[in-house]
């Protein structure tokens, strides 16, 4: 039996994972200066990381940020979209 590598996330085996989940929120934070709360943008992202758990590891932080631009720029009032930045 020959074993594959699979270079998928493990979300909760990586550290490195949860330093750039940080400071994912962070920079989103400050695009979206004042529009959402704290704890509205890191659920967000939490989120975003689940749904991407499966995508290869080099790839999470990336798409994870963008998803989360993304969902966020979606909760802000009509002609507000931020998602853009």
């Amino acid at each position: 039996m020959t074993l594959i590598h699979d270079d998928r996330v493990n979300c909760q085996a990586s550290p490195e994972f949860d330093v750039g989940y940080a400071l994912i929120v962070e920079r989103l934070l400050s695009d979206f200066d004042g529009e959402l709360s704290v704890a509205v943008v890191a659920t967000v992202v939490r989120q975003c990381r689940e749904d991407l758990c499966c995508v290869p590891e080099a790839a999470g932080p990336e798409m994870t940020e963008r998803l989360a631009r993304v969902r966020l720029g979606q909760l802000l009032p009509l002609g507000d979209d931020l998602a853009d930045r």
